[in-house]
């Protein structure tokens, strides 16, 4: 019988950790799933501990590849997953026993394309930090939810409704960091409802050694080819209250990370520069972007060009 919602988890060295985000599945309230662990080439105990756990539970599906990336892993699972619903966890972290419950529950009740739970960052250290939300749902022009910054870009601690992912032929850009930039608004341009929960039931594992916490380049330029990308879905300005918001605070958070670069030359970082605000050139603010639960500050200031200054001064660069 075809499982109400598919869990996808790709798998890359994570042997310290995996165990935990295992056992938090198995622990669900709610039990109609299957678990896709898709195996991205690990070099470390990963794989064995996976084929221990496969062995236990019939929901459970392995599937190993050649180190492609976190993109390539997510598409293999997309492909495989045999659910109504897709929920996307990173194999670091955890979710709670009544995370997948809440999701598809919710789901349910508002005939919703996307629901997304709050989640709380812990930090090698232990440290727990926990940021309220209030419960809010959109009709209609659902993509306002992420638009208008009432909702992240994260692909984990999300249900999505199968057909839309797999209908519109929406993948995971493979060789490209940051990933999510690329694909989420796709997604949600598609939907026609989505929720956001106040509940925190998805547990981030803050770690030094992941690609979010370092920047190179290579993270700059994949950012702005997205930014690029995005801004050819021009009827999305008509169709959205927040689009050019989002775009410009896409391009702030590029600008940002050209700062972070270690060793980056000036000639590299003014070329790079001048590409976003380039790129972000035509985005405009709107009196309505000042509703938006955030993002307005670091649009204004992409909008009258203060923001490299101010980032430069910001990492003395």
């Amino acid at each position: 019988m075809r499982p109400t919602i598919s869990i996808i988890i790709p798998v890359y060295n994570v042997q310290d950790y995996l165990t935990s985000c295992i056992e938090s599945i198995i622990k669900q309230d709610y039990k109609d799933y299957e678990a896709i662990f898709i195996n991205d080439g690990s070099t470390d105990d990963s794989l064995e501990i996976l084929k221990q756990y496969v062995k236990t539970d019939k929901r459970f599906k392995l599937i190993s590849q050649k180190n492609s990336g976190l993109s390539s892993a997510r598409n293999t699972g997309i492909n495989q997953a045999e659910g109504k619903y897709i929920t996307f966890i990173d194999s670091d972290d955890w979710i709670s026993k009544n995370y997948v419950g809440a999701l598809v529950y919710n789901a349910e009740k508002y005939d919703a394309d996307i629901v997304s739970i709050k989640e709380c960052l812990v930090y090698s250290n232990g440290k727990k930090v926990y940021k309220k939300q209030d419960f809010k749902i959109l009709k209609g022009k659902a993509a306002d939810m992420l638009f208008g910054f009432y909702d992240t870009n994260f692909a984990w601690g999300k249900l999505i409704k199968t057909s839309i992912i797999k209908d519109n032929n929406i993948y995971f850009p493979v060789g490209k960091n940051y990933e999510d930039i690329g694909t989420m608004y796709k997604i949600y341009d598609k939907a026609h409802c989505s929720v956001r929960l106040s509940n925190e039931n998805y547990f981030y594992r803050s770690r030094e050694s992941s690609i979010t916490a370092t920047r190179s380049i290579k993270d700059v330029k994949d950012k702005i080819s997205f930014i690029k990308e995005m801004r050819k879905y021009s009827s999305l300005r008509k169709k959205y209250n927040y689009w050019d918001l989002y775009l410009l605070v896409k391009g702030f958070g590029a600008l940002s990370d050209v700062y972070k670069v270690p060793n980056i030359t000036k000639k590299q970082r003014d070329v790079l520069v001048k590409e976003i605000k380039v790129a972000v050139k035509t985005c405009k603010i709107h009196l309505r972007d000042f509703r938006a639960a955030d993002g307005i500050d670091r649009a204004l200031l992409m909008k009258i060009n203060l923001a490299a200054l101010i980032l430069r001064i910001k990492h003395k660069g």
